[in-house]
Parts: C-alpha cells; structure tokens; sequence
C-alpha cells in the first residue's frame, strides 16, 4: 500500500510539471509573437524617414526611434512589390521582453527598394 501512495504522489508531480512547462511554453510563444507583431506593425519599409551606413552597419531611422542593424539585414530589392520586412527568428525561451526585442531583431531581415533606399541614405550617422 505505501508503494501505491508512493507511486500515485510521484505520477501527479510529473503530470504537474509537465501541465506547468506547457503553460510557460506557451507564454513564451505568446511574447515571441507580441515581439514578431511589433516589428511587423511599427518597423515597416515604408515608415523609414532616414538611412545611415557606416562601418559594417545600417541605422534605419523612423519618426519616434532608430534602429541599428548589421549591413547585411538591409537587402536592395528591385521592385516596390518585394518590399517586406522579413522575421527568421526561432522560438527563444526568453522572459525579458526587451532581450528579447533584441534578438528577435537580429534575425529580422528589410528588403528596400533601390529608388527607396537611393533616395533615403545619408553619408553618415
């Protein structure tokens, strides 16, 4: 019989955390999205008001704040049409939000169109 209890109180811990770790997954999926949804609504192309580039690195600038890039996420497409801001960030089981921001930015990749971005660039920061 104290085996029984002894397995029972076991087998629901494990059902516990497995119910738990569920739940903190999808939380962290939710602020992956909220984070991916930001980037999308707010970082679009056609919101840059400004273009830095210097040393390796690319400053969009848009009316309330900047962000600041590797060169090689700012792509030079032909047409308008292929515009887009691109996400190729993973799940990242990170509960800062603002680390989080970041790396989901550093795997966020803005297609701009040559007539955009010839007539946005500056010569320096």
């Amino acid at each position: 019989m104290p085996l029984f209890i002894i397995i029972s109180i076991f087998t629901i811990l494990i059902i516990a955390f497995k119910l738990n770790e569920k739940r903190v997954i999808k939380i962290n999926m939710k602020h992956d999205q909220e984070v991916k949804t930001i980037i999308e609504t707010y970082y679009t192309v056609d919101k840059v008001e400004c273009i830095y580039r210097e040393n390796g690195k690319t400053e969009l600038v848009f009316r309330d704040n900047s962000l600041n890039l590797n060169s090689y996420q700012v792509q030079i497409v032909n047409e308008f049409e292929d515009e887009k801001v691109e996400i190729k960030a993973p799940l990242y089981n990170e509960r800062n939000l603002n680390d989080l921001f970041e790396r989901v930015l550093s795997e966020t990749y803005f297609y701009i169109s040559k007539d955009r971005y010839d007539g946005l660039i500056q010569a320096t920061a």
